[in-house]
């Protein structure tokens, strides 16, 4: 399946390359010259260490705290990227009518719930639950989030810019998970048991995740946006409850034509 998609994707059409030509001396350019663009990596430093911290105490409460089976970790999976996609129909027209900010400080801020859920956690259903969450906090901010990076780069250097955005979250998440491993490995060699250490490290990473969430408040918008959005969300729900009460009225009336059509039938029967 990867492989086609691979030479599908190679048939995909673009614009020729234009503009100038992105190199490391550009990287301090773009970080320099560009505000809006440094904010966000320098929020993505803080948030990519402090989620990075928790990431390897995650395995370890499945496999050791929880005890989930193979089946259970593939359902996890199954939980988080189905919600996302549902929640996609929505999170993209929030982005588009509201603004990329509010999605953005929604879907960061939120994020410690996750550490808190795991450092919870006794059996697989709290993990189903975090899993859930999970899949509508990534919905909101990605697609928010790679919009907005489309919207404070310059349009011949988007992929530049967002490769070295990549780079820079990337570098610090890694950073903040090896530094999480290390600091659950040498709180156990201090003495403190396996449950108090990853208690411990999992209030490390939600601090650091609402603080580092927080901060996110104070990314600017390059454009204005027609809509707000309360409003906007309102109007996404009453919409879809709108279209929830027509399928129920269609599956009535197609219940009571199946009746009038059973009664029919069994009318003709009994004639003969």
């Amino acid at each position: 399946f990867n492989i086609a998609a691979a030479l599908i994707v190679l048939k995909v059409g673009e614009e020729p390359p234009f503009g100038e030509v992105f190199s490391i001396s550009g990287w301090t350019k773009a970080l320099r010259t560009n505000p809006y663009f440094k904010r966000l990596c320098l929020l993505s430093i803080f948030q990519g260490f402090s989620m990075g911290l928790a990431w390897p105490l995650f395995t370890l409460t499945i496999v050791k705290v929880v005890k989930a089976d193979m089946f259970q970790i593939s359902l996890l999976s199954v939980v988080s990227a189905s919600t996302a996609i549902i929640v996609r129909r929505f999170t993209g027209r929030l982005a588009d009518r509201t603004g990329r900010k509010p999605l953005i400080v929604l879907g960061r801020m939120g994020l410690f719930l996750i550490p808190l859920i795991y450092a919870l956690a006794k059996s697989i259903y709290e993990l189903i639950l975090v899993n859930f969450v999970v899949g509508i906090l990534m919905a909101a901010s990605d697609v928010a989030l790679s919009a907005y990076l489309l919207d404070i780069s310059p349009r011949s250097m988007r992929g530049s810019y967002t490769s070295l955005y990549n780079a820079v979250a990337g570098s610090f998440t890694f950073l903040g998970s090896t530094v999480g491993g290390y600091a659950l490995d040498s709180l156990m060699g201090l003495g403190f048991g396996f449950h108090e250490s990853m208690t411990i490290m999992y209030i490390i990473s939600i601090v650091g995740r609402i603080i580092s969430g927080l901060l996110y408040v104070t990314i600017q918008e390059p454009y204005k946006y027609p809509a707000k959005f309360e409003e906007e969300l309102k109007q996404i729900f009453e919409e879809e409850v709108e279209v929830v009460e027509r399928m129920i009225s269609e599956y009535r009336n197609m219940e009571d034509e199946d009746l009038e059509w059973f009664e029919r039938l069994s009318n003709h029967g009994s004639r003969k």
